[in-house]
């Protein structure tokens, strides 16, 4: 396999993926391609993007899964852009992608069911997840997910991330794009078959404070911890003297420190300090206890550095690596955010291509079970078999 990865800034999305073509065409690394990744800015007009694409590269709309993130990895750059990722199969690789809507109703809709049975089909592939984001469920739909999977006693090599977005002309852009067709409430799996791989994943953020347990909850929010102590009280004695913005606590998630097994650590990301609750970006449970943490660009960079040092034990020689890093860890590296993805496609030696997420999927530290993490960078690296 080979792969290679270019990106454009301008603003008009015919022009911007002509200036990917000639890149692509000028440097003939490749003469042709099997399959493409796209990573769009959720500025550019996507109802134009299945034509342009066709009309610009002369490919039909099975060739390519694209989807919407605020920043795109190419390489060691970030653009607020388009990137797209040209794979070229040498030997008996293969792509297949399965696409699916539904998130929202999961529970009455059969997304879910079709989706494991699917997995099963591919449990022996590498399986990419890319994700819409949808406030109520998504997260309730991974961890679904990951209580089937394990109910079904096999991890199907998922890894992935939920697409990232901002509100633009009425509307949350946080779609995928298959064969046509606009996902705005669901998601593509991406299966690469006959291919060698290994996973990373690093957060490189410490625990600081005292264990809490949560006392009240509700989806995303935790109203109360150990007893009846109002946890935004907690919360807001960090932002003491600052300035009452939730980024700042980007710097400290919250890490769950167990779950029904009592060995799962994850993180979860602040969204939002509301009246009387704090949100996250995924879901807390009633009875779960966890920490404050936190984090500098140092020490995540450091954590990077071990966990692709794990990676090159297990790979040799990849040929394409997949980053998925979620935007509030883009947010604490401040300047450094190219620093992380050069110690990824520097050490690993192969083209890198990923985006800012809104969350990341992947493995439990076992590989038993699929969980939905926040502030970490999830990467895979592969090789055609």
């Amino acid at each position: 396999m080979k792969s290679i990865v270019y990106a454009s800034r301008k603003p008009v999305l015919y022009q911007a993926l002509e200036e990917i073509k000639r890149k692509f065409t000028e440097d003939r690394i490749l003469s042709d391609f099997d399959f493409m990744f796209i990573a769009l800015n959720y500025k550019y007009p996507y109802e134009h993007l299945d034509r342009d694409i066709k009309r610009v590269f002369d490919v039909n709309g099975k060739d390519y899964v694209a989807f919407h993130a605020t920043e795109a990895i190419a390489n060691t750059d970030i653009f607020e852009g388009i990137a797209v990722c040209f794979i070229k199969f040498e030997n008996r690789g293969k792509v297949n992608v399965y696409a699916d809507e539904g998130i929202k109703n999961y529970t009455k809709n059969g997304t879910i069911t079709k989706l494991i049975d699917y997995l099963e089909e591919n449990k022996n592939n590498l399986n990419i997840f890319i994700s819409s984001w949808e406030d109520e469920s998504l997260g309730l739909f991974i961890e679904d997910l990951g209580r089937l999977l394990s109910s079904r006693n096999f991890y199907p090599n998922l890894v992935g991330g939920v697409s990232s977005g901002r509100r633009y002309n009425n509307e949350l852009r946080t779609f995928q794009f298959y064969d046509g067709k606009i996902i705005k409430n669901g998601f593509v799996v991406v299966t690469f078959e006959n291919v060698e791989f290994s996973m990373g994943i690093s957060s490189g953020f410490k625990p600081i404070s005292p264990v809490y347990t949560v006392s009240r909850a509700e989806g995303y929010k935790i109203y109360e911890v150990d007893g009846k102590t109002p946890f935004k009280e907690i919360v807001e004695r960090f932002l003491k003297g600052l300035e009452k913005k939730v980024e700042y606590l980007w710097y400290c998630p919250i890490v769950i420190l167990e779950d029904e097994e009592g060995y799962v650590r994850i993180q979860r990301t602040f969204k939002e300090i509301g009246e009387d609750y704090v949100e996250f970006f995924a879901p807390v449970y009633e009875g779960g206890k966890f920490m404050l943490s936190f984090g500098t660009p140092e020490q995540i960079i450091e954590n990077t550095k071990k966990e692709v040092e794990k990676v090159k034990r297990n790979i040799e020689c990849p040929e394409l690596i997949l980053n998925f890093s979620c935007i509030a860890r883009q947010y604490v590296l401040e300047n450094m955010k190219e620093e992380e993805n050069k110690v990824i496609a520097g050490e690993l030696d192969a083209p890198l291509f990923g985006f800012a997420t809104y969350g990341e999927v992947g493995p439990d530290r076992f590989f038993k079970k699929v969980k939905l993490y926040n502030e970490t960078a999830t990467f895979v690296a592969l090789k055609e078999a």
